[in-house]
């Protein structure tokens, strides 16, 4: 299994030594049948007007080419051949006249849409965006929330404030209804005045306490402002981000296009040069082969 860490794509890589054991040794060999079985299924495909399905014998080459040699996988075959012709040549010939065979597959390539890392970036992007809208939705709904109390303590604090005004104006009736002495007068006025600095000493700190509430949820406030604001740019800037990618995206269909365009043109030239040197080595086969035909014949002659 091969994998392109660039591309993200997948593959596989086969290395099948063809002529150890030779395909034609000993008739018993499973490779034999193997390679056999592979000739009859190629040229089963290969065949013109050929329709319906193709029954596959249970070998190795084919269970292992079956895929590609059926047209579903695209694949491309080397073949390297590291020994004299004319030490096996019949084996040779096999395995060229197998490769041009394979040649005659057909197979329907088409390039993918996108660039999967493009394509991942992207939803990587939206998923990241739809995250951001939903952290923004909490914020609104927190500043909402605080709003709403510090409207609160405002109208508590209003309140307290009336009822302040009518606690004194009270004490003051309650003082002169009730004021019948000077000595009455005096006394009550330093009770009253102690009552009157114990409740505003109470209603000061009380008053200190909300002010210092509001004041902690206006800071609140300001800071849950200002990540909103910080998060919009945020998103911002992915749209942005995002809107690049697609742009990208365009480019990279419009190169694979020309790519595939390329590919063609180079394929088309790399099967005519292909077919050029097969010939020739069948011509020059033949030539030998002739010559060393000759030679016996003269060898038996003498």
């Amino acid at each position: 299994m091969l994998y392109d860490q660039i591309t993200k794509r997948r593959g596989n890589l086969f290395i099948i030594d063809l002529l150890h054991p030779k395909f034609f040794a000993h008739t018993s060999s499973s490779i034999h049948y193997s390679f056999i079985s592979l000739r009859d299924a190629i040229d089963t495909i290969t065949m013109p007007n050929r329709r319906g399905k193709v029954p596959l014998e249970p070998h190795l080459l084919v269970n292992i080419l079956a895929e590609f040699i059926s047209g579903r996988s695209k694949s491309t075959v080397f073949t390297y051949i590291n020994e004299y012709p004319q030490k096996d040549f019949d084996d040779v010939v096999a395995i060229l006249d197998l490769v041009k065979s394979l040649t005659n597959i057909p197979c329907i390539s088409l390039p993918n849409e996108t660039n999967p890392r493009a394509r991942r970036e992207t939803e990587d992007m939206k998923n990241q965006t739809e995250r951001l809208n939903k952290t923004i939705d909490d914020i609104q709904a927190k500043n909402t929330a605080l709003s709403e109390k510090y409207s609160t303590f405002m109208n508590a604090f209003r309140h307290f404030k009336e009822l302040k005004r009518t606690q004194v104006c009270q004490e003051d009736l309650v003082h002169k209804l009730n004021a019948g002495t000077i000595e009455d007068s005096i006394r009550r006025a330093k009770i009253e005045l102690l009552k009157s600095e114990a409740i505003a000493s109470i209603k000061d700190q009380q008053k200190q306490e909300l002010e210092h509430e509001v004041k902690k949820l206006k800071l609140e406030i300001a800071n849950n402002t200002k990540m909103i604001e910080e998060y919009e740019m945020t998103t911002k800037n992915h749209q942005e981000q995002l809107e690049r990618c697609k742009e990208e995206i365009q480019r990279l269909r419009k190169a694979a296009m020309q790519s595939q365009k390329e590919i063609s043109i180079l394929h088309r030239e790399h099967e005519a040069e292909k077919q050029k040197l097969i010939d020739n080595f069948k011509q020059k086969a033949a030539e030998f082969k002739e010559g060393v035909r000759r030679r016996f014949e003269e060898m038996q002659n003498s």
